[in-house]
């Protein structure tokens, strides 16, 4: 297994033979493969991964290529002035950045620990995810009563009159049944069981593969589902579950498909993409970040999606001139990024 680590705009060797610094001309081509195929790929993913024969340039996106027997790591330029920066270093800033844009809940000692010692972004964010689902499973199972229907022989719960008399007008043994069932196979946790078997596929810390293998047991009970027919809509954070909800933005972050998703097609080459655009990345960093620094003084901070170029703040009737929103009914209300 080849793993190499490059910052954005940078380059990588591809040789005859794999090494600790070049990949293999074939293990490059799976990689242009798998960039060929993310969400995110325009042409030929030529904003993704560029092949320049003998190297290939990562372009300004960060995240992690994975395909069979390699894996690529693109990590930010966070400091122009220290371009030498340890890698661990700019890998645990990359995971803070995610963390308070995706709103991932992920800042806690024991992620910093785990962002010191693991191989890729990948590594951490499955180990995370591992780590904290198997904390929160040892808390007990969230349940809830879901709706079931069953012929028994004794009534149960209460009667579906029109099937009982419809399915069952010659069978006066059998009563049709509608109750409700206290269970642990809910919308949330066949979330998250889905994410565990497409993790257990691409971990390759043992410990985390330890883990993830237990896990599998105690979700036993819990339906399987294909990750196109996850439940996402059916999902209700409440009081009840609160402390699922970092889990459930870690699972979208895997399982969904949007810029920042995983890639998992079928057809696709075996391994796995997380990639995000780092422009957009930033942004909604920065974005994040303003919120949390101006939440008390009344001023909404709102990201421009890359559609406006100025940060400023207007009087209430003010016109706007050139690619700025147009100002809000009152002075300093309005902070546009």
């Amino acid at each position: 297994m080849t793993h190499l680590s490059v910052h954005e705009w940078g380059k990588v060797l591809v040789d005859t033979l794999a090494s600790d610094d070049s990949f293999s001309r074939p293990q490059a081509n799976q990689l242009l493969a798998a960039a060929r195929q993310h969400p995110c790929a325009q042409v030929e993913a030529t904003n993704i991964l560029v092949d320049h024969h003998r190297y290939l340039r990562a372009r300004q996106v960060v995240g992690v290529l994975a395909a069979q027997d390699c894996s690529l790591e693109i990590l930010p330029k966070v400091d122009p002035e220290s371009p030498d920066e340890a890698v661990p270093v700019v890998r645990s800033r990359l995971l803070h950045m995610l963390d308070v844009a995706l709103k991932l809940g992920l800042s806690t000692g024991g992620s910093a620990e785990i962002a010191r010692q693991s191989a890729s972004l990948l590594d951490i964010l499955i180990r995370i995810f591992a780590d904290r689902l198997t904390a929160e499973t040892r808390r007990g199972l969230p349940r809830r009563y879901m709706s079931d229907e069953e012929d028994l022989s004794a009534l149960r719960g209460r009667l579906d009159v029109t099937r009982q008399f419809t399915a069952h007008a010659v069978r006066p043994d059998r009563v049709a049944c509608r109750f409700d069932t206290l269970t642990s196979d809910t919308p949330l946790l066949r979330i998250m069981k889905a994410c565990v078997v497409f993790l257990d596929r691409h971990a390759r810390n043992f410990e985390t593969r330890r883990r993830l293998h237990e896990l599998r047991l105690v979700l036993a009970d819990v339906s399987d589902l294909p990750v196109g027919r996850l439940p996402w809509g059916q999902v209700r954070i409440d009081r009840t579950n609160r402390r699922w909800e970092s889990l459930l933005s870690l699972a979208k972050l895997f399982l969904s498909r949007d810029w920042q998703a995983t890639h998992h097609r079928p057809d696709s080459p075996e391994g796995i993409t997380l990639l995000f655009p780092m422009n957009d990345l930033f942004e909604s960093y920065v974005a994040a970040q303003l919120r949390r620094a101006l939440s008390d003084t009344g001023i909404e901070v709102v990201a421009q999606g890359g559609r406006l170029s100025c940060l400023g703040e207007w009087r209430a009737g003010e016109k706007c001139e050139g690619d700025v929103l147009s100002p809000v009914s009152t002075y300093g209300t309005d902070l546009r990024l």
